[in-house]
């Protein structure tokens, strides 16, 4: 279930709870706007690849990507897609091999990297390579400068290439490519993220991870049922927007209801007097509603998303069930049509994860996981800073299954103390292999305020409000209904 802070992003299979809308971003993406001149100031995240210790920052209005083929991958990419790269670690069956033979396999692969049946190099040209000394680690760098023959004239592009050799027989391989027109300006980007660059001892890395394992263990094994009975907040609402040059836009909102109850609730078709023993077992259950806007260049082809979702989990913390129901809508001259429709469900019982994914009344993935330690259940995500030792500042990590990609991710939590001894920063990833999400909670663990690393701004609110800022931006502000009923928004 989640968060609704991570449903606004396209994933792999998971992807289905927002198919239509990635669809839609994509195609305004593909008509080629004027890109924009690569910016040289850095974003304050920072990213992280703990496989060699590397930490990085990387340039304003950048996103990172892990590669759902290899686990040492990231793609690196402008908002604009005014350029592209990539963040690699190879590793050698040699551990003597240098940078320089590394270095010089790069530019030889790059004088053949073109396929001579659709594109023809005019000019290849090494505009540069150099040695450097990052903060005490030996690096090169190089710059290649090519033009190509297309069907449409010539095209020019850049290429920045930085190789650092952080570890015996492994590689870090930093790679950016852009619009030739705009060599100079990606060149200066480039290098203002790489003189970021920091490696430490993954040995140390990995134990500060399991520091934060023990830590997060430690925080469930004081849990029981009279426990989570104190904790819950029966009824909350969130505002997600983001700041523009004029004004503020509406992205989403969405209500979380937290309260004990039967397994059962979750079989809504079944009569509660009928329910088995397993059915009627108490746990903490936990719903979600939610209804957003997908970002679009011209009202005309705006899509409305209506999300519905309900978790239970056993006070033991053995089992749970939850269900995740999502459509997508999109405008008409005469009010919406329902694009899409999907939904994921899983349970977890004896230390298995089972899940469910369908889209569009076909079934299309069915994935199952073992539960791994220090894991977090769908409907303990949304208590996650009460659980975790409240009013206390603490490095901690766990795993929780994420349904917008369909996968169990490790996810860090850094909570450190403010001058308000009622006010705590949170520096949330929900991958590691992804920028970090700053947040504000109480000294009792609730959530006051978000901001993702794009940008969007997630506050408390309520629905008066949300009521008075979508109507007076003519967005859609009927009550969140159960999807399966209503064919459009209402308002």
């Amino acid at each position: 279930m989640g968060r609704f802070e991570p449903m606004m992003r396209c994933a792999s299979v998971g992807a289905v709870m927002a198919a239509v809308i990635c669809g839609a971003a994509a195609s305004t993406r593909g008509q080629n706007p004027k890109p924009a001149e690569p910016v040289t100031t850095l974003s304050s995240t920072i990213y992280e690849e703990e496989s060699v210790g590397l930490t990085m920052r990387l340039p304003e209005g950048v996103r990172l990507t892990r590669n759902p083929q290899s686990t040492q991958r990231v793609l690196v990419e402008t908002f604009d897609m005014s350029w592209v790269g990539t963040l690699e670690v190879i590793q050698t069956r040699d551990e003597n091999e240098t940078i320089k033979t590394v270095t010089d396999r790069a530019i030889e692969a790059n004088k053949g990297s073109t396929d001579p049946e659709k594109s023809r190099v005019k000019e290849f040209k090494l505009a540069s390579r150099e040695s450097l000394t990052i903060n005490g680690q030996t690096a090169e760098q190089f710059v290649i400068d090519m033009t190509f023959e297309t069907r449409g004239g010539l095209m020019r592009e850049v290429r920045v290439y930085t190789i650092f050799k952080p570890l015996p027989g492994t590689f870090v391989i930093y790679s950016v490519r852009g619009d030739g027109t705009q060599s100079d300006a990606i060149v200066k980007a480039t290098r203002a993220s790489v003189d970021t660059f920091t490696f430490r001892d993954p040995a140390v890395v990995a134990r500060e991870i399991q520091e934060g394992i023990d830590a997060t263990n430690k925080a469930l094994s004081r849990l029981s049922a009279d426990a989570y009975k104190k904790m819950l907040v029966r009824d909350a609402w969130y505002r997600v927007y983001a700041k523009g040059d004029v004004s503020e836009r509406e992205i989403a909102y969405y209500r979380i209801q937290e309260d004990t109850g039967p397994r059962g609730a979750l079989s809504s078709s079944r009569d509660p007097s009928k329910f088995s023993a397993a059915e009627s077992e108490e746990g903490l259950l936990v719903s979600q509603s939610a209804r957003f806007i997908a970002p679009s260049e011209s009202s005309a082809d705006e899509f409305v998303s209506e999300v519905e979702s309900l978790a239970w989990m056993a006070f033991d913390r053995k089992t749970e069930v939850w269900t995740t129901h999502q459509v997508t809508y999109q405008k008409t001259p005469g009010g919406y049509r329902v694009a899409s429709r999907s939904s994921i469900s899983g349970t977890r019982e004896n230390g298995r994860i089972n899940v469910i994914v369908i889209v569009d009344g076909a079934n299309v993935a069915t994935p199952s996981f073992a539960t791994p330690d220090a894991y977090l259940s769908q409907a303990e995500q949304h208590l996650i800073y009460r659980i975790l030792n409240p009013g206390q500042a603490g490095s901690y990590e766990m795993y929780l299954f994420r349904p917008q990609s369909s996968d169990v991710k490790r996810r860090s939590e850094i909570i450190r103390a403010t001058d308000n001894p009622d006010r705590f920063t949170v520096e949330s990833r929900q991958d590691p292999s992804q920028p970090a999400t700053t947040k504000t909670i109480t000294g009792k663990g609730e959530i006051l305020r978000m901001v993702s690393p794009e940008g969007q701004i997630t506050e408390q609110s309520n629905p008066a409000e949300l009521q008075r800022l979508w109507r007076a931006k003519g967005l859609p502000t009927g009550p969140i209904r159960p999807i399966v009923e209503p064919e459009r928004p209402g308002g």
